[in-house]
């Protein structure tokens, strides 16, 4: 979002040959194009609680930031300007694809909310998370992937505290250490950060006989 806002300055500064690092003309670009500003605002809100539409702001977005430096290249025609937008498009275009692949993943979809419970097909994964005090905590699975889970509890846990998760699944006990990505009403979003290599029986282990099972689609 910097990036796109400071490539917008540039190619104005670029226009009117004078220095991209006047932070007073940066200030005074985004005074003048208020609805950039907005969608750079609403932007950052999307993407520090990754809401559904992030993706589709960002490429709003994106689409804008490149309409406002077309069109300044269609009024003065300058070759530097059009690599400058064929270069920002291609970046941006790539960004943006990481960012849907990152919010596929399974910690962004938790299956519940605080008035609906929605994940039956998950009931049958009860497991137990160990905090850094000690204290061990009964959850229940409501979404996961090969990348981390959702956890279904009611008990208060920090964002970004590391914890171990321990699931006894036909006989055979599974464990992994997670961090806590994200905060649900009533749950988390635990991210993988440390697939167990010395032993068989970790995470990634138990989630591939999930998925040759049908009990998990990722």
């Amino acid at each position: 979002m910097i990036f796109s806002l400071f490539f917008l300055h540039t190619c104005f500064s670029l226009d009117a040959d004078v220095s991209a690092l006047n932070f007073e003309r940066f200030v005074g670009i985004l005074g003048s194009y208020k609805l950039t500003t907005a969608l750079a605002l609403f932007l950052l809100f999307k993407i520090m609680y990754m809401g559904e539409l992030t993706v589709v702001v960002m490429a709003v977005f994106v689409l804008n930031i490149f309409y406002k430096v077309f069109s300044l290249f269609l009024v003065e025609y300058d070759k530097i300007i059009l690599l400058f937008s064929v270069v920002f498009l291609l970046v941006a275009y790539n960004m943006i694809l990481l960012l849907k692949e990152e919010l596929g993943q399974a910690i962004f979809k938790p299956n519940f909310n605080k008035e609906n419970f929605n994940f039956d097909k998950f009931c049958i994964l009860e497991g137990s998370i160990f905090l850094s005090s000690g204290s061990k905590i009964p959850v229940k699975v409501s979404n996961c992937d090969d990348k981390g889970i959702v956890i279904f509890t009611d008990e208060k846990i920090s964002k970004g505290e590391k914890l171990d998760f321990e699931l006894d699944y036909e006989g055979a006990k599974f464990s992994d250490t997670f961090n806590v990505e994200l905060v649900y009403e009533n749950g988390y979003g635990l991210k993988l950060i440390n697939s167990s290599s010395s032993g068989k029986y970790n995470w990634n282990t138990l989630f591939n006989i999930l998925k040759r099972r049908g009990i998990v689609s990722y």
